[in-house]
């Protein structure tokens, strides 16, 4: 079955961007994004530690904010957010245009 369908079987809006549909209870079998039962990948482990290590390490030395732009300077709370989360489908999801700074702490 295709992903989508099954996207659209546990999520409202399954192509929009909502990380905190996480953090909540959700159906574990909703979002695999290493595979499951046994055959698993056996990466899995090894990946979700390094990614927490690795944000840690950014977050702890610098100070991460988006860059200002003048064609956006009236735009709401809202409108930013939606502007920023906004993103694209392809073998990953990935924002479509989040413009960053990393200023050292």
């Amino acid at each position: 079955m295709p992903t989508r369908v099954l996207a659209a079987k546990y999520w409202d809006d399954p192509e929009a961007f909502k990380p905190a549909r996480f953090l909540g209870n959700y159906p574990r079998d909703a979002f695999l994004p290493f595979s499951g039962g046994p055959r698993g990948c056996i990466g899995r482990g090894f990946s979700e530690t390094e990614s927490i290590a690795v944000l840690t390490l950014i977050i702890s030395r610098y100070r991460v904010e988006v860059k200002e732009e003048p064609q956006f300077a009236g735009e709401t709370f809202e409108q930013r957010k939606a502007r920023l989360t906004k993103s694209k489908l392809s073998v990953t999801l990935f924002p479509e245009r989040a413009p960053l700074v990393f200023k050292r702490r």
